[in-house]
């Protein structure tokens, strides 16, 4: 039983941790995006958009 309860910890502290890291990378894409504009988000002409996709 001990064997299972050794596992069971390693488990939760691997999710805890798991699920810090997230929060981390999410906290810090919310920042970013916060203080920069993606180039995605700028408008470009029509035109200039059909010849970049040819």
């Amino acid at each position: 039983m001990g064997l299972c309860d050794e596992l069971e910890t390693k488990l939760r502290k691997e999710r805890e941790d798991s699920e810090k890291l997230m929060e981390a990378v999410v906290k810090g894409l919310l920042e970013s995006a916060a203080t920069e504009k993606p180039e995605l988000e700028k408008p470009i002409p029509l035109q200039v958009a059909a010849i970049k996709l040819k």
